[in-house]
């Protein structure tokens, strides 16, 4: 008997026991499902749950939230405005609570109630800096800019800290239409605490104002010539000017600034050198150099070197630059390789002790193979470079060099040898990367298409590397090239084209794809034939180039293939507007016979000047040169033909900022 009343004891305690996790059980679901309503804002149904929930849970701040919410989107402002204050009472320390009712009472059209609790809910907390944070937030949603500004003033007077919530004032500066206002608040920050330097001039470029810009240049311009030269705040306020001045383009005048701050700031800075850096990724190549050149007029300087080195790359790059946007046919971007090659030279005449002389010496062999075209210079650096190696870098270096002079003679095995070495002791970084694809280009000129395919793969997955549009291009080589796997005999032919090409013998290679640019049937890899023809006929002739890629682009391509023709006979216009006096120069030696074949192929029975977008021709084929404003309204129509075919391509945002250069340069 005692025994079955403990059971019973036992029972009836579990029962109490499970009561409340069954409720609590039954309450999270109720509170999801109204979670779920809010979601698809069926509040009227969300509210009545919530209401219940409440009422059974009053102390759930959370669930109290919820049902305000659902009042608030209903529209029903007096009930939510009730029920806040019912809660908050006169406790004015739950800030959270008193800003919300803050905002109901500016909701249902009681802006001076909002205001007034607010004050007093800040004053009530006038030692907390979460208090001015969490009101002033409310007081920005409800667009009362000046009376938030005037929040975050007092709690930097309160908290003696000139730089609180200089991000949240300055925005409501701008919010007000104070631009001015917002400038000075900044630059007042920037002179209390010159350390925020990076962040003050994110906000200030962040507006993407023209005016902001322009007030913060004289503002900082006039306040730092009444400042010590040499001072943090100082070299803060002239740092964030040169970055506006790049922003605003005035980049003869950053370049000015920096070389006199240059004279003021400490040793192991160097503005002038850094603004170099960026004046070249602007393609302000002319100022970049006067920048670099800055450090050959200083004797035993310890950038004057590496100056050099950068100078060097700088002119590769800005030939690369001209000749991809067909702006090269005066020889000057030629001219840019043998100003390099010469300055790499004499830095390795006048600094034999330099760190980087392994660097320089790839930099000689590379110009040599690239350029040059020319395998016994680049293995004369090559030994140079052998003579030189004292670490494993060097030797992962001279390994790279070596393969690619094999693969420049077409010795395929051993330039894979010599490349993987490199590539293995390379493991990482550029020269992995780098290393990985000259591998893969090397298997595609041997013609070994799978084993190009799978060197590519790590670079393809690698989206950060510099090589991976190279190794991309190449894997759509080998996809279009191929059927079922295998290799079609165009895509050998193509390979064997491209690697002529490459190695400097154009003439050949354009003479290999002859078949393929001239077959009406439009066969695998017709449309890379047509490109490599265009590379080498523009500077031959580049009206007839034009006119071989508009016959062209109005045959079958489809695809990345038709989007790339119409981007090279867009450029082609775009460079014999450019430069008018070097294209009339073209044209008048002797053409090789497969030259002239593509030509009379692709102009037909009409003249290839005729066929020029930039020459009007009367019914005699008589030719005259449009109006300066018409070829450049053409130039912008191809473009626009271009843009509109391939909104989202490839070449879509280098089209837009053409587009953008050439809209500045047509009248009205």
């Amino acid at each position: 008997m005692v025994t079955a009343q403990l059971q019973i004891g036992r029972v009836f305690l579990i029962l109490l026991l499970c009561l409340p996790f069954g409720l609590h059980a039954q309450r999270s679901a109720e509170y999801a499902a109204a979670s779920q309503l809010m979601q698809r804002s069926e509040y009227e149904q969300a509210y009545e749950i919530l209401r219940e929930l409440l009422r059974n849970d009053p102390s759930n701040y959370m669930i109290l939230d919820q049902t305000l919410t659902a009042l608030t989107e209903l529209k029903r402002y007096d009930e939510a405005i009730d029920l806040a204050g019912e809660r908050l009472g006169n406790r004015l320390q739950d800030i959270v609570l008193a800003a919300r009712l803050g905002e109901l009472y500016h909701l249902n059209g009681e802006p001076e109630k909002a205001l007034e609790l607010w004050q007093r809910t800040v004053e009530m907390n006038e030692n907390s800096l979460q208090a001015y944070r969490y009101v002033g937030d409310f007081m920005r949603n409800r667009r009362e800019f000046a009376a938030a500004i005037n929040l975050y003033e007092t709690a930097r007077t309160r908290f003696g800290n000139p730089t609180l919530f200089f991000t949240e004032i300055t925005s409501g500066y701008m919010d007000l239409g104070q631009p001015d206002r917002a400038v000075t608040t900044l630059i007042d920050v920037l002179e209390a605490a010159p350390n925020n330097a990076t962040f003050i001039q994110r906000q200030l470029v962040g507006f993407d104002d023209a005016r902001v810009t322009e007030m913060a240049i004289v503002d900082l311009d006039e306040r730092s010539r009444r400042m010590q030269s040499g001072t943090p705040e100082f070299i803060a306020f002239r740092d964030v000017s040169i970055a506006l001045l790049m922003e605003a383009g005035f980049f003869r005048r950053a370049l000015a600034s920096a070389r006199s701050l240059e004279s003021a700031v400490p040793e192991g800075s160097w503005p002038v050198y850094t603004l170099a850096g960026r004046l070249q990724s602007q393609k302000q190549y002319e100022l970049a150099e006067q920048a670099y050149q800055y450090y050959d007029e200083r004797q035993r300087h310890p950038l004057q070197a590496r100056s050099m080195e950068e100078r060097a790359v700088m002119y590769l790059t800005w030939s690369r630059d001209l000749t991809a946007t067909n702006l090269d046919y005066d020889g000057f971007a030629s001219s840019l390789y043998v100003r390099a090659d010469s300055l790499l030279q004499q830095l390795i005449e006048l600094h034999p002790n330099y760190t980087r002389r392994a660097e320089v010496l790839v930099l000689k062999s590379e110009i040599a193979l690239d350029h040059l075209h020319d395998a016994g210079r680049a293995e004369n650096y090559l030994d140079m470079l052998r003579r030189y190696a004292s670490n494993p870098q060097h030797e992962i270096l001279a390994d790279y060099v070596q393969g690619r002079v094999h693969m420049f003679r077409g010795e395929h095995s051993q330039a894979r040898i010599h490349l993987t070495r490199s590539n293995r002791n390379a493991r990482t970084g550029e020269w992995a990367e780098r290393t990985r694809y000259f591998l893969a280009l090397n298997d595609f000129y041997a013609g070994d298409f799978e084993f190009a395919t799978i060197q590519m793969r790590p670079l393809e997955r690698a989206f950060t590397s510099y090589y991976a549009n190279d190794a991309l291009r190449l894997r759509l080589w080998i996809q279009e090239g191929r059927a079922e796997d295998e290799p079609l005999p165009e895509l050998e032919q193509y390979a064997l084209a491209r690697f002529l090409f490459d190695t400097g013998d154009a003439s050949r290679a354009v003479e290999t794809l002859l078949p393929l640019i001239t077959d009406p049937g439009n066969p695998p890899m017709r449309g890379e034939a047509l490109i490599m023809a265009a590379d080498f006929m523009r500077s031959l002739n580049p009206r007839a180039t034009f006119a071989m890629l508009n016959k062209s682009v109005r045959e079958n391509f489809e695809g990345p293939q038709r989007e790339r023709l119409l981007w090279e006979r867009a450029r082609i216009a775009d460079g014999m507007y450019h430069q008018p006096e070097a294209i009339d120069a073209t044209g008048t030696d002797e053409l090789p016979a497969h030259v002239a074949s593509i030509i009379s192929w692709a102009t037909a029975t009409d003249n290839a000047d005729c066929l020029s977008p930039l020459w009007d021709c009367d019914a005699h084929n008589q030719r005259e040169p449009r109006s300066t404003t018409e070829q450049r309204s053409i130039v912008k129509a191809l473009y626009e033909d271009l843009l509109f075919e391939f909104p989202l391509g490839f070449y879509a945002d280098a089209v837009r900022e053409r587009l953008r250069e050439l809209e500045q340069q047509l009248p009205g």
